[in-house]
């Protein structure tokens, strides 16, 4: 945790490595594989890069402050 603390990098790096294999599973899924490969050049980079890209920034607009005060407003007022 002290490690995380000083270096919240690792967080991010972390969390895109995460899309990364997200997005290659769902590349190489038996399923859409077949049409993936034949219709996109490159479909599981694309996708792993695309996925990694999209939680890193789901996850820096979660952690904004801004986004966070929203968040906290939110539910305060749904438990009243």
């Amino acid at each position: 945790m002290k490690i995380m603390e000083r270096f919240p990098i690792i967080i991010t790096l972390g969390a895109a490595l995460l899309g990364w294999l997200a997005g290659e599973m769902f590349a190489t899924d038996p399923a859409i594989a077949g049409w993936l490969k034949a219709n996109i050049a490159h479909a599981d980079v694309i996708l792993g890069v695309g996925c990694a890209l999209l939680v890193v920034v789901v996850g820096q607009v979660a952690a904004s402050p801004r986004q966070g005060a929203e968040l906290d407003a939110t539910m305060h007022n749904s438990s009243n």
